[in-house]
């Protein structure tokens, strides 16, 4: 089974989302920022272990609250790769004070920009978890190679 030319075409039109610009502005007018970050090679959960090694903190995530598109999620099911270990251009990891987070995601979501709380940075920069839809928690996997490389190494 392959993919459907409908899926593919709708895919090729991320190039026109690639820019954060826009979301970094949103987020840093908003107030409360402390961070930002677009996770490119590695994926979203390159960049959160990136920004936590720069912060040395540790760090909880949700695996359900990270926004993945239908799109990503069936190219990533047709090449047999993690979507959270793929580049994410595109995507902007916004940490900020607790108390500023919904405004942040209120006023981007108000541009149709996707937001959401995906987790915390923890004091204990040894703690790094993801807790996955079954409400397991497990080590947040640290990427040894972007998934890009995996999909074009086992399709090529």
């Amino acid at each position: 089974m392959g993919l459907s030319d409908k899926l593919l075409k709708s895919a090729q039109r991320f190039f026109e989302k690639i820019s954060v610009v826009k979301d970094g502005i949103i987020a840093f007018k908003t107030g409360g920022v402390d961070a930002m970050h677009d996770p490119t090679e590695g994926g979203v959960i390159g960049g959160i272990h990136e920004m936590a090694d720069a912060s040395n903190l540790g760090v909880k995530v949700f695996e359900e609250k990270i926004p993945v598109a239908e799109e990503t999620m069936e190219i990533c099911k047709f090449f047999e790769i993690n979507p959270l270990q793929l580049i994410s251009s595109g995507a902007m990891l916004v940490a900020a004070k607790p108390e500023f987070a919904e405004d942040i995601i209120t006023k981007l979501r108000r541009e149709k920009i996707e937001a959401s709380v995906i987790g915390e940075f923890l004091k204990n920069p040894k703690m790094r978890i993801i807790v996955h839809k079954d409400k397991r928690g497990k080590i947040l996997p640290r990427p040894e190679c972007d998934h890009l490389w995996l999909a074009l190494k086992k399709h090529n």
